[in-house]
């Protein structure tokens, strides 16, 4: 219940925050959040050793976002920006806790498949009060309909990917991992929209996706 609350607010504050920024930009704040906190409560509540490369990964990884950030910018969006940061990196928390506790559970499919229900059960009953406020010709919107199932379907199967993953992979190098494939693929994507991202963006990604290899390069 808790990750389908975190899941939603997330997505609420992507949406918001989207109309501030492009996708480019928009996932770095994503995606440092949803490394960072989970790569600090491994280390410091999991005993997850901290060693040169995974303190290479982070610096570089966290550079990446100071090349984005401009004075100037639509200050009205600044909590959805906080929001995507936190919420997503809740995500990654919430699954570690889960993967990690000793009592009596289900399995990660079955984590994820009450996940759902909960989402399912949560999102209809927000729809029925939310149509009874919208004007009668933006009630349903079939287009709508079929994008928030398809981004639902994919988040959960992702989502079990994870938590399956978190039992052979530290949390402090399964998300690294993770930021830096979403950052590169999410500015690739966004070269096919009209918000183009701009050179420092995309030294961002360079940057970001440096510090990921050095996961792998280094082997301490």
């Amino acid at each position: 219940l808790l990750a389908s609350l975190n899941e939603m607010a997330f997505i609420f504050c992507t949406f918001k925050a989207l109309d501030y920024i492009n996708l480019s930009l928009f996932s770095i704040f994503t995606m440092l959040g949803g490394m960072v906190l989970p790569f600090f409560q491994g280390i410091i509540f999991y005993d997850e050793g901290f060693t040169l490369a995974k303190a290479l990964c982070l610096i570089f990884i966290c550079t990446a976002l100071f090349f984005t950030w401009e004075r100037g910018e639509k200050k009205n969006g600044t909590l959805f920006y906080i929001g995507v940061f936190i919420f997503n990196g809740m995500s990654g928390v919430l699954s570690k806790i889960f993967a990690e506790a000793d009592f009596a559970k289900t399995s990660a499919t079955g984590y994820t498949n009450l996940m759902s229900i909960c989402s399912v059960v949560i999102s209809g009953v927000l729809l029925l009060i939310i149509s009874k406020k919208q004007p009668q010709s933006e009630k349903f919107s079939f287009a709508g309909t079929v994008i928030g199932a398809a981004s639902g379907i994919t988040n959960k199967k992702a989502n079990l990917g994870l938590v399956i993953a978190l039992a052979h992979v530290d949390a402090s190098v399964q998300y690294p991992m993770v930021t830096g494939g979403v950052m590169i693929v999410s500015t690739l994507i966004c070269f096919f929209g009209k918000n183009k991202p701009s050179k420092k963006e995309v030294l961002s990604i360079i940057v970001a996706f440096i510090g990921l290899l050095l996961l792998f390069a280094i082997p301490i």
